[in-house]
């Protein structure tokens, strides 16, 4: 019996630990389909026969730019979830961990707490663009949404 809970742990621990070293190896989905459009792009271009016209530069901040952006305050919600989804991108981009996930002494992230915090930030995105600006629109949105 106690074997069996040291081989479940171990697989869980490995699995985790996979998960994570497939997350830290990955790409940002929004980077990934925005850069597959830009090539697309190029393709169709040169196919054609067309001149390319220069593309503009993706700007990357820095952790430390956008924590220091987020710890300044914010003029209105939108703002303020913008500046929280940057921070989480850019705090995943230089491999420290997810923001969205609770991580403690007590509390080991599963799998399961990966994608779900992954589609938060997803959500919290749509709304974000949905809302325009408008920080009513963005609350009623979240809250429908997260229902």
């Amino acid at each position: 019996m106690a074997d069996e809970q040291v081989l479940e742990q171990n697989d869980n621990l490995t699995y985790i630990q996979t998960i994570q070293e497939l997350k830290d190896n990955s790409v940002d989905r929004k980077l990934y389909n925005k850069l597959k459009d830009e090539r697309d792009m190029l393709v169709k271009t040169l196919a054609n026969g067309d001149s390319l016209t220069p593309v503009e530069a993706v700007e990357v901040r820095s952790l430390a730019d956008c924590r220091k952006d987020f710890m300044t305050k914010s003029k209105s919600q939108c703002e303020y979830m913008r500046k929280l989804l940057d921070l989480r991108e850019a705090a995943m981009r230089e491999g420290e961990p997810d923001p969205f996930v609770a991580i403690g002494h007590k509390v080991k992230p599963t799998a399961a707490d990966y994608d779900r915090s992954a589609e938060i930030a997803e959500i919290y995105e749509e709304c974000l663009e949905y809302a325009a600006g408008d920080d009513k629109v963005l609350i009623n949105e979240i809250y429908r949404r997260m229902r």
